[in-house]
C-alpha cells in the first residue's frame, strides 16, 4: 500500500492518493499522519484519489461508518469541507461515506475522473492532474 498527500496552501486544497492494497489499519495510519500535519488543512478542499486501491473487500459498511464519523467530527472543528473522491471499484463505499457525512459540513461528490473532481473544487484540471500524478508516483515507491 502506498499513500502520499500534499497540503497546498496556494490552491487551498489537500491532495491525497492511495495506491494498491489498503487495509483499514494502513488507511487509519495515513489519516492520523495527515491530521497531525501542521499544514493541514490548507483550505476547505480535499481531492482524494482512491481509484488505484486494489483490496476493496476490506472496506465493509462498518469501516466506512467509522471513517465517516471521523470526518464529521473534523468538520465540527474545522468548518465546511468539500471532498472530491475519485474512484471506480470503491464507488459503493464512497457513496455510503457521502451519505453518512451529509449535513455535517462535509460535502462529498464521487467522481470517476480527476479532471471533473478538480473542476468541482474550482481547481485547474491540468494542475490537479499534475499534482495527482506526482503523488501517485510517490505512493508507488
Amino acid at each position: 500500500m502506498g499513500v502520499a498527500y500534499r497540503c497546498d496552501h496556494g490552491l487551498g486544497c489537500t491532495f491525497v492518493v492511495f495506491e494498491g492494497a489498503l487495509t483499514p489499519e494502513s488507511r487509519a495510519d495515513a489519516e492520523r499522519t495527515l491530521l497531525a500535519d501542521a499544514a493541514f488543512p490548507p483550505g476547505p478542499a480535499v481531492l482524494l484519489d482512491i481509484a488505484a486501491v486494489t483490496d476493496t473487500f476490506t472496506f465493509t459498511p462498518a469501516v466506512v461508518s467509522e471513517i465517516a464519523a471521523g470526518w464529521r467530527a473534523l468538520a465540527a472543528e474545522l468548518g465546511p469541507i468539500k471532498i472530491a473522491m475519485v474512484t471506480s471499484a470503491l464507488w459503493k463505499q464512497a457513496h455510503q461515506f457521502s451519505l453518512e457525512v451529509e449535513g455535517s459540513g462535509v460535502r462529498v461528490i464521487v467522481f470517476t475522473n480527476g479532471d471533473s473532481a478538480a473542476s468541482w473544487l474550482g481547481l485547474d484540471p491540468a494542475s490537479a492532474r499534475s499534482i495527482l500524478q506526482e503523488l501517485s508516483t510517490e505512493a508507488e515507491s
